[in-house]
């Protein structure tokens, strides 16, 4: 299972392809997490949208990162992330 993103910036002609599937997330220790096992389509869907953004439009984006990468760093690294401000 793998999911592809396309991106296309108008100054570019060629557009930006980048996937990530199942054995990336297992490589990386996300594979066995609740949000994979629950939403495994939706998490890889959610990782190569990321880096295509970030290849595509890292001048854009100024290093802001998908809440969805920032909660895996998190958790990888024994923390729970702070709950959003409601």
């Amino acid at each position: 299972m793998t999911a592809t993103c396309t991106v296309k910036r108008k100054d570019q002609p060629t557009p930006i392809s980048r996937a990530f599937g199942k054995a990336d997330a297992e490589k990386a220790g996300l594979w066995n997490k609740d949000n994979y096992r629950t939403y495994p389509k939706r998490m890889l869907q959610m990782r190569a949208r990321a880096f295509a953004l970030r290849d595509g439009f890292a001048d854009v984006l100024k290093g802001i990162a998908v809440a969805e990468e920032q909660q895996d760093v998190i958790e990888v690294e024994g923390q729970a992330l702070p709950a959003p401000p409601e």
